[in-house]
């Protein structure tokens, strides 16, 4: 009777020791459940693509972004990134990556995270789309940028907040030491020089001022060193806009010499420092009185050939800045 006692207590002994209820065994598993949720996050600024690429762009307006399961690896991580610059949102990477060139009409959805908080959401967005999309596009189809840049933009149709920067997002830039500040432009004046209402044309003059916000030397566009035309082979020029109607013009541009270093188009702006250039531009038809909003896009090289390679972008006293940032300012034409 004795020992079916001492075994019946051995049992229930090893019983309670198997038991999942065991503080030990909880601590363990705990630890383990930890380990992996650690390990399936990217520290620091990091781009996903979702993991179900039924959804498009246009379903996530409706949906709480921290319910989409994403791809195990981001497209674009922080250690690959050499610096974002904040005035164009270009993030230039250590090396070329493959981004999707055709997607769907209703675009690529990716979001954007810093270690485990998700911050927004844009796409991967076709050139060719007829669509609108309020939010954040990343060009493809084509993508007129290289594979070791990423530019994310706002869509032509988009009205609302800019939401591609905030304090947290910019903070864990900045303590990675890859921010930096690029430069920013401002429209000084516009001049009506030619305006011929029989003929239906004008030629104006617009003055344009470039500030270089970085920590670094910056090479930059100068019409001074490519001429007017040339330059506006690279930009549109000022365009004007009132209540009804858009001036602008799509002439008087022209294409560099075959073979040319655009390199030889480039002036070096030095951190802290301004340029100021004024350009002329006729091919606008004939601009009447009135209140106008003016805008003006300054890029840097970006049509191919006339591109630079990255093995050339960062020159001993400076390097390339790349990408497109806008100005505007209101004018009145009498």
């Amino acid at each position: 009777m004795k020992s079916n006692i001492t075994l019946i207590i051995l049992f229930l002994f090893i019983l309670s020791c198997n038991n999942n209820d065991d503080p030990i065994d909880e601590i363990e598993q705990e630890s383990e459940t930890e380990i992996e949720i650690r390990d399936s996050i990217y520290p620091g600024f990091n781009m996903y693509f979702l993991k179900d690429n039924s959804i498009t762009a246009q379903d996530l307006y409706e949906t709480d972004l921290n319910l989409l399961e994403l791809e195990s690896r981001p497209f674009v991580s922080q250690e690959m990134i050499e610096f974002y610059d904040v005035s164009a949102h270009v993030i230039q990477l250590t090396e070329s990556i493959d981004i999707p060139e055709m997607v769907s009409v209703s675009g690529k959805p990716f979001i954007v995270l810093t270690d485990s908080s998700r911050h927004y959401f844009g796409a991967l967005w076709p050139m060719f789309s007829s669509g609108n999309f309020e939010g954040t596009i990343i060009d493809v189809a084509p993508r007129f940028y290289p594979n070791d840049i990423v530019k994310i933009s706002l869509h032509r149709s988009y009205s609302g907040n800019d939401n591609r920067m905030n304090d947290t997002i910019e903070k864990f830039l900045s303590d990675a030491e890859i921010l930096h500040r690029g430069i920013s432009c401002e429209i000084d004046s516009v001049v009506i020089l030619e305006n011929d209402s029989v003929n239906n044309k004008c030629k104006l003059r617009y003055t344009y001022t470039i500030s270089n916000n970085d920590e670094d030397n910056l090479y930059i566009f100068d019409p001074l060193k490519m001429g007017d035309k040339v330059f506006h082979y690279f930009h549109i020029g000022v365009y004007l806009r009132s209540e009804f109607e858009i001036y602008q013009s799509s002439s008087d541009s022209k294409a560099p010499d075959s073979g040319i270093d655009v390199l030889s188009f480039l002036t070096i702006l030095e951190s802290g420092k301004s340029m100021t250039r004024s350009v002329e531009k006729s091919g606008y038809p004939f601009i009447p009185r009135g209140n106008f909003k003016c805008n003006f896009t300054f890029s840097s090289p970006y049509i191919s050939p006339y591109t630079v390679a990255k093995s050339k972008r960062n020159q001993t006293d400076g390097r390339v800045w790349i990408g497109k940032i806008s100005a505007a300012d209101s004018i009145i034409i009498r």
